[in-house]
């Protein structure tokens, strides 16, 4: 908690250094894809801003973390579409097995 509010503190005043180790302090950790997609944002964000302020650290872990966040996004939009799949599937054969019993 000290050293987040430290971080924190050089990150408000451009510190990239700091940037970097509150992105790192707050990359969530042992979270199924989506759910870490949604809480690395603010990391993301400092990781870019220090970045670009010179941190090369920071260059390559925004762009690591941009790449992982791209393929998570992709891999649920594919579970998505298995799941709707899979989905029509069972409603197509539940349809066709409440239409023989209605004859």
């Amino acid at each position: 908690q000290k050293a987040q509010s430290m971080f924190e503190s050089g990150a408000a005043s451009g510190d990239p250094s700091s940037m970097f180790s509150l992105a790192w302090l707050l990359e969530p950790q042992g979270l199924e894809a989506s759910a870490y997609v949604v809480k690395a944002q603010r990391s993301l964000l400092l990781y870019k801003k220090a970045g670009q302020l010179g941190h090369v650290e920071a260059k390559q872990k925004f762009e690591e973390l941009s790449q992982f966040i791209l393929m998570a996004k992709e891999a649920e939009a594919r579970k998505l579409q298995q799941d709707r799949q899979s989905q029509k599937v069972v409603i197509d054969a539940l349809g066709g097995i409440l239409g023989r019993i209605g004859r």
